[in-house]
């Protein structure tokens, strides 16, 4: 606008006009209406934006001295117009109307961008050839930049600008020339080429702040790996080289792996992955994983440090020492269900590599210690924490028949959330002893699995404790809990039927006894109780269960 300014006196009249004279349209149309050959000019002036009829001139007056035009169009790339168009109308400014025209641009990806046919691409260049003169190559000097970056940064904090300038080769080495090699894999389509983003190197630097504070508290070892690997993750995200569909896996990071060649995903936190991928961030998930994290880097035996590592990341001595110990915990249900997952991936990596182990895995006993760990994780109400480490769907092809069926034990064990059952019954009991019927209300909502003898026990005693009052609000309350018994698929449906029953006998019994101590209201209490739960067993009888046979 400033430039059409000095191009035309005229232009700057008509904004200076239109902004004294809000109803100047108005004024203009009765003067069409009244003289039919103003339209033209009304039509030109009124419904067309002034720069629509401003000529681009080679020279401009400014204060009375010519001045060249230069016309700069910056990321051209970028436009979302032709680019073979826009590059004929540049032509049209610098060879017909001898304007002097620079244009900056990301040629690869101008060339990319009409890659559709090989017409295209011969249109590029013969049109480039005619009408560029120099192509000039802007080569950033990296390493000034990031001095730049760092000294500049906006973390205002001392400790961690010394410790990005301690390890600027490091970071220079992530905007440096790319050091991957095409493979025989790759295709046309992916090339091997980093993003070399200043805006996107600085974003992460600015977020890696927010963990550095927390991995220093700790004492973590070899910071400088936890920051190449999270920055050189940060960067391949912003350049579009992570699917979302990647995220977790442990494959997934051969396109960051394959650019950066020091990434290790064994240096990369869940949480920061789901923070760049996702922008949530979990607090309490990441202090876990700084824990175990922390457990990792400093485990003091051979078989601790198999137990929480990938076995690629580990010297060929350390496998060899602590193999067979780490199998003795593995077989016994010693080991998490996490590092569980560990095993059964470092199994893949033994096969995959030719790693030589002392002992081979038995998966029959390995599956037997998994059982183990489901029980002491029910008696212990131990979910494990925030995170688990998965096998992702497209990567099952890489495993085995014997590694997939231990890993399958620790999926259906998580999907069906037996220590959330554990503690819901365990509250249950707990609430009934100690709070009587108001132990329904904390219930109502929660979700069981099954209704078992000692349930049905500790019901009952609930009930012959209670006054009167209590008595009479009973049945309907306990009922709030287990109506909908029948419509949940988790439930074990026998096991729960024999639960009803033995409930329903004793109740059956106490309003035989209150009858015979003339107790005729409490005997009522009961006899209502009991009809309550005839109605859930009949609706269990309903019930289809389908036997591990398929029948």
């Amino acid at each position: 606008m400033e430039w059409a300014k000095a191009c035309s006196p005229l232009f700057s009249k008509i904004q200076e006009f239109k902004k004294q004279f809000p109803g100047y349209k108005a004024i203009i149309d009765f003067c069409t209406n009244a003289f039919p050959q103003s339209k033209k000019i009304n039509d030109t002036v009124v419904a067309i934006d002034p720069l629509n009829f401003i000529t681009v001139k080679s020279t401009v007056n400014v204060n009375g001295s010519e001045k060249k035009v230069v016309l700069i169009f910056d990321d051209l790339e970028r436009s979302r117009l032709d680019t073979i168009d826009v590059l004929g109308c540049i032509n049209e400014y610098c060879e017909n109307q001898g304007i002097n025209t620079i244009i900056v641009a990301n040629e690869d990806i101008l060339r990319s961008n009409n890659n559709s046919s090989k017409e295209c691409v011969i249109s590029y260049s013969l049109i480039k050839e005619k009408i560029v003169a120099r192509t000039v190559a802007l080569i950033p000097d990296y390493a000034a930049v990031i001095d730049s970056v760092i000294r500049d940064g906006t973390w205002d904090n001392e400790l961690y600008t010394d410790f990005l300038l301690d390890n600027r080769d490091l970071i220079y080495s992530l905007l440096g020339e790319d050091t991957a090699e095409q493979s025989a894999e790759d295709t046309v389509d992916e090339p091997v080429s980093r993003p070399h983003n200043i805006r996107s190197l600085k974003c992460a630097l600015q977020d890696f702040f927010r963990l550095y504070p927390h991995l220093v508290s700790v004492g973590l070892p070899d910071l400088s790996k936890y920051l190449y690997s999270f920055v050189a993750y940060a960067m391949a995200e912003k350049g579009g080289l992570i699917e979302e569909k990647e995220y977790g896996d442990l494959f997934s990071q051969s396109s960051v792996k394959k650019l950066y060649p020091f990434f290790s995903d064994a240096k990369m936190f869940n949480t920061a992955k789901r923070w760049i991928l996702h922008g949530a961030w979990d607090d309490e998930a990441f202090k876990c994983e700084i824990e175990q994290e922390k457990e990792r880097t400093k485990a003091p035996s051979a078989k601790d440090l198999l137990r929480l590592n990938q076995f690629i990341d580990l010297e060929e001595s350390v496998i060899a020492d602590g193999f067979d110990g780490l199998l003795r915990d593995a077989y016994d249900g010693v080991l998490t269900l996490n590092e569980y997952v560990y095993l059964i991936k470092n199994s893949f990596y033994i096969r995959h590599y030719g790693i030589s182990v002392p002992s081979e895995i038995d998966w029959d006993k390995v599956c037997a210690g998994i059982k183990t760990r489901f029980q002491i994780n029910i008696e212990q109400q131990d979910d494990e924490g925030h995170f688990y480490h998965a096998i992702l769907e497209d990567t099952r092809h890489y495993y085995n028949d014997n590694e997939l069926r231990a890993y399958d034990l620790i999926s259906s064990f998580r999907k069906g959330n037996q220590v959330v059952y554990a503690n819901n019954r365990k509250l249950y009991i707990n609430e009934l002893n100690n709070h009587g019927v108001m132990a329904f209300v904390l219930c109502k909502g929660k979700r069981f699995d099954v209704f078992d003898a000692e349930m049905a026990q500790t019901t009952a005693d609930c009930f012959e404790r209670c006054i009167q009052a209590d008595k009479a609000i009973f049945a309907d309350s306990f009922m709030e809990v287990w109506k909908h018994c029948d419509l949940q698929e988790e439930i074990r449906s026998e096991e729960t039927k024999a639960g009803f029953q033995k409930l329903l006998d004793i109740l059956r019994k106490f309003e035989a006894q209150y009858k015979d101590d003339g107790r005729p209201i409490a005997a009522a209490h009961a006899s209502h109780f009991a009809e309550r739960v005839q109605e859930l067993i009949d609706k269990l009888k309903n019930v289809v269960v389908e036997t591990p046979d398929g029948t």
